[in-house]
């Protein structure tokens, strides 16, 4: 019953999300960067308040889209590098167009893929097919062998 009402759920747009989309953002203060959160801050930072600073980071390169971010030698997820990105291929997915046209107010930046690997929320999905990889709505995605809520696989 419960797979049955989350098809139901899914499929005709009616969604409670548990996640909230795009709650941090990161500031450049001088030379240095830093990742705001008002939930959970990453513990792997050096709190300032409600911000920390994201060690590191070249804020003379540093750019962003949601809580990924990039400098010239890393891209960072809500301030803590993903080890291991091809930076030169990397890149944040989104449906922004779909999501702005289905009358959806939050997008979610949470999907990423770089030339070898698919990410969520800065971590590899494992198997994911990194060239038939997109994302439908929000925290939803499909590739060619599976769909994807939150970044896990939705057994077809």
């Amino acid at each position: 019953m419960k797979k049955f009402l989350l098809s139901v759920f899914i499929f005709t747009g009616i969604a409670v999300y548990s996640d909230t989309c795009n709650a941090g953002f990161y500031k450049i203060e001088g030379n240095k960067v830093y990742y705001a959160y008002d939930m959970n801050p990453n513990p792997d930072l050096v709190e300032l308040g409600k911000q920390a600073e994201v060690k590191g980071a070249d804020a003379k390169t540093f750019n962003n889209k949601a809580d990924y971010g990039k400098d010239s030698k890393n891209i960072y997820f809500e301030g803590k590098i993903i080890k291991g990105v091809d930076t030169k291929t990397f890149e944040v997915l989104s449906n922004e167009k779909e999501v702005k046209n289905s009358g959806h107010r939050a997008v979610c930046y949470y999907y990423a893929k770089d030339k070898k690997s698919v990410y969520y929320k800065g971590q590899i999905i494992n198997g994911a097919d990194v060239k038939t990889f997109k994302v439908l709505e929000n925290l939803y995605a499909e590739d060619k062998n599976s769909w994807y809520e939150y970044g896990k696989k939705i057994n077809n």
